[in-house]
């Protein structure tokens, strides 16, 4: 009996493969501007545009600052445009040279009955307990795992070696009674994410 309870233990229901390069941190830096600063990339062109169009809009503005007005105004709006634009690339560019984060570093994530493991390709250590999962978040190519101490798992779905996809939401949620958050990338998928976090808000309400 030890022994076949010791094996349920490690046994591994879902295993993820990813790779730290690039496209893994786009897909981050994606996902936290999305939850964390949602309004600050079009808030950035939107101000961009503004400061080079209103002195065409507003002759009067046009006619008070004068030509060289103009021109400040134009390089303004157009290098807060360019860094709303191009503010995920700044960040991956210093997220690459940062020394504490190993490139192309190979990661597999373990799904095991008790626990969440990160295997990598010498060593193999415990990222939390699926109590410590407040969070799961999916768009339409990543599932998003929030852990406490403010630790992040992205899984993308085209990474599962064992177990299918889609029955991972389900398993997460019953092991951990996360919240769930459906966060699509597609403008035409927005309707369906209302709709999704409607029903979950009204679930605890029909538990009770």
């Amino acid at each position: 009996m030890e022994k076949k309870t010791s094996q349920d233990r490690r046994r591994v229901h879902y295993e993820v493969q990813t790779r730290r390069d690039t496209k893994l941190m786009k897909r981050f830096i994606n996902f936290k501007n999305r939850v964390e600063h949602p309004t600050v990339t079009p808030g950035l062109i939107l101000i961009g545009i503004t400061f080079i169009l209103l002195p065409f809009v507003r002759p009067e503005i046009k006619k008070d600052i004068g030509i060289s007005g103009v021109a400040v105004s134009a390089l303004l709006g157009a290098f807060l445009t360019l860094l709303g634009i191009g503010r995920q690339y700044i960040t991956i560019a210093l997220m690459k040279r940062n020394p504490d984060i190993a490139l192309n570093e190979e990661i597999n994530y373990l799904f095991g009955n008790e626990d969440i493991r990160a295997k990598k390709e010498h060593s193999e250590e415990r990222v939390g307990y699926y109590k410590n999962v407040y969070s799961l978040w999916e768009d339409e190519k990543t599932f998003y795992l929030g852990i406490e101490n403010d630790e992040l798992v992205i899984l993308p779905k085209n990474g599962f070696l064992t177990g299918e996809a889609e029955a991972f939401k389900l398993f997460i949620i019953e092991k951990s009674n996360a919240k769930y958050i459906w966060m699509p990338m597609k403008w035409k998928n927005i309707y369906k994410a209302r709709m999704i976090r409607r029903q979950m808000n009204k679930q605890p309400e029909k538990n009770e």
